[in-house]
């Protein structure tokens, strides 16, 4: 599978598992000039994955999400 066919995928599920589950919850636009990677180390995945859910979706909303990151 290609990797631009797993992003569109992880980001598939990624909104399936967000309209079930993420009622209430508001993504805020992504700043193209903030630097994703200190975010993702922010969100302590091991702690909630929830938050790689919403942390995805949020990145999805960067202008160069797949080529970039």
């Amino acid at each position: 599978m290609s990797e631009e066919r797993v992003w569109e995928v992880l980001c598939s599920r990624c909104n399936e598992l967000f309209e079930k589950y993420g009622n209430g919850i508001v993504i805020p636009p992504c700043d193209p000039r903030c630097d994703p990677v200190p975010i993702f180390d922010e969100t302590d995945i091991e702690c909630n994955v929830w938050r790689f859910v919403v942390y995805i979706l949020w990145l999805k909303k960067h202008p160069y999400s797949f080529d970039k990151y």
